[in-house]
């Protein structure tokens, strides 16, 4: 991105966020109208891909669904668990639209076999989120036996 530009006065200002408006929708208009076929979409496939990277924490599915169990140990909040899902949630529903954009505009492809991937671990992500809080609001006694016996989904990933 670099470093915020600083104007003298309000007009420019107020000028170079118009440039900034026309530049992102004449890029946004030619995606969704199938006149840029690759890099405008690719560029939306990695900012999913970094989206779901960031809300990881940098950590592989199994790392991160391992600590939510453990904050659920320390705090026993089942909640909690719950509250970090919706964030994954709603990137999921952003890829879904993401998908259905590329199918009607390109097709299926490359872009589409990396979106599907980007998807794969989103649902994985979810899916085991939802497995620990499931267990957390059975509560303690058979969270710790699930711990003990394997029984998570990430546990066997």
């Amino acid at each position: 991105m670099g470093r915020t530009k600083l104007y003298k006065t309000d007009e420019e200002r107020k000028e170079a966020a118009q440039q900034r408006n026309r530049e992102y929708y004449h890029s946004s208009t030619a995606a969704h109208n199938g006149q840029s076929t690759g890099p405008v979409w690719q560029q939306h496939i990695d900012f999913l891909a970094s989206q779901c990277l960031k809300l990881r924490l940098n950590q592989d599915t199994k790392t991160y669904v391992c600590n939510v169990a453990k904050a659920f140990l320390a705090h026993r909040d089942p909640e909690q668990i719950l509250r970090g899902c919706d964030q994954f949630n709603s990137l999921l529903t952003r890829a879904h639209r993401l998908e259905n954009d590329i199918l009607n505009q390109v097709g299926v492809g490359p872009l589409m076999a990396s979106l599907q991937k980007i998807i794969a671990d989103i649902r994985e992500v979810v899916n085991c989120v939802e497995d620990v809080w499931g267990f957390a609001i059975l509560g303690m006694d058979d969270f710790r036996d699930a711990c003990i016996n394997t029984l998570f989904m990430y546990q066997k990933l």
